[in-house]
C-alpha cells in the first residue's frame, strides 16, 4: 500500500528566494506528467475520420459504425491525455505569474503584470501545446460522435425500408390469392348456373329455350 501523500503546508513568500524555491517545487510536478509527441498525436487525429460511403448497405453502416467508435475511444484517450497535462501547466503559469507580482519591483501594476508574465513564458508556452491539442482532441471527438449518430440514423431508415418493403410484398402476395380465389369462385358460380338444371334459369341457353318451347313460355323467362 502506497504512503499517504503529504499534507500541503503554508509556504514563506517573504523573498524572491522563496518564489524560486516554490517554482523549482511546481516544475518538479510538471516533470511527474507523462510526455506528450505533440507532432504525432496532432497527425493521429487527422487520420481519425471515416469517409462517407457512396452506397449505404446494412453491411458498409455497420462497418462504418464499428470504425467510429474504435476512433472514438482513442480521441477521447488524447483529449483526456491532453486534459490533465493542460489543466496542470496553466494551474501552475497563473499561480506562478500572479505571484510573481508580489516580488516585482516595477512601480506601476501594468508593469509589474508584464514582468510577470514574460518571467513565466516558459510555463505558459507549455500549457499552450496542451490546451491546442485538448482542443483538436475535443473537435475530432465531437464530430465522430455527430457522424456516429448520423450512421444510426441511416441503420435505423434501411431497417425501416427494408420492414416496409417485405410487408408490401406479403401483402402483394396475399392480394394476388384473394384475386385468384374470387376467379376461381366466380367461374364455379356461372359454370353452376349454366349447367344446372331446373327453376331458376333464365339465360338462354339451349336448354333454357328448349325447356321454354315444351312449356309453351317465351325464352328469357323463369321456369
Amino acid at each position: 500500500m502506497s504512503e499517504p501523500s503529504a499534507l500541503p503546508q503554508i509556504e514563506p513568500v517573504d523573498s524572491p528566494i522563496d518564489f524560486e524555491r516554490i517554482a523549482a517545487r511546481l516544475q518538479a510536478k510538471i516533470a511527474e506528467l507523462p510526455p506528450l509527441d505533440y507532432g504525432a498525436l496532432h497527425a493521429e487525429l487527422a487520420t481519425l475520420a471515416v469517409p462517407s460511403p457512396t452506397v449505404c448497405t446494412l453491411q458498409s453502416l455497420n462497418e462504418d459504425i464499428g470504425k467510429i467508435a474504435e476512433y472514438c475511444d482513442r480521441a477521447t484517450e488524447i483529449y483526456l491525455l491532453a486534459h490533465r497535462r493542460s489543466y496542470i501547466i496553466e494551474t501552475i503559469t497563473d499561480l506562478l505569474t500572479q505571484g510573481w507580482v508580489k516580488f516585482s519591483r516595477e512601480k506601476s501594476e501594468g508593469n509589474r503584470t508584464g514582468e510577470a508574465k514574460l518571467k513565466t513564458s516558459q510555463f505558459a508556452d507549455l500549457a499552450m501545446d496542451a490546451v491546442v491539442l485538448l482542443k483538436a482532441a475535443d473537435k475530432v471527438s465531437r464530430s465522430l460522435e455527430k457522424k456516429h449518430a448520423m450512421l444510426h440514423d441511416q441503420l435505423d431508415c434501411q431497417g425501416r425500408m427494408m420492414r416496409i418493403g417485405e410487408f408490401q410484398r406479403n401483402s402483394s402476395n396475399w392480394n394476388r390469392g384473394l384475386d385468384s380465389a374470387e376467379v376461381t369462385m366466380e367461374s364455379e358460380r356461372t359454370k353452376t348456373i349454366v349447367d344446372g338444371d331446373g327453376a331458376g334459369d333464365i339465360f338462354d341457353t339451349q336448354a333454357t329455350l328448349d325447356r321454354a318451347v315444351e312449356a309453351g313460355e317465351k325464352a328469357g323467362t323463369v321456369v
